[in-house]
């Protein structure tokens, strides 16, 4: 297996914030502006056999399938494997 990757998202204020009505895929459409703060949270993925799980240090935080963290993870896990490969870049 592979060894634990360590993520370190940027935390960010609104400075203005728009939200739109519920789209059909329970999402909303958003304008916003943002400015990123020196602050950060961890993000550690470890691969492992067995379901996805997800543990949280922070108190009132899900750590269940209302998670944005674990939405995401059943995205890339439900995607076909026979997609084209990608990259990302951020600068």
């Amino acid at each position: 297996m592979s060894r634990p990757l360590a993520l370190h998202p940027s935390a960010k204020i609104n400075l203005t914030l728009r939200v739109g009505p519920v789209r059909a895929d329970g999402f909303h459409d958003v304008r916003t502006v943002m400015q990123s703060i020196a602050v950060s949270d961890t993000l550690t993925v470890t691969p492992r056999k067995g379901p996805f799980g997800l543990t949280t240090r922070t108190p009132g935080v899900p750590a269940d399938r209302t998670n944005l963290v674990w939405r995401a993870a059943d995205l890339v896990w439900r995607a076909p494997r026979d997609a084209p490969a990608s990259r990302a870049m951020s600068r």
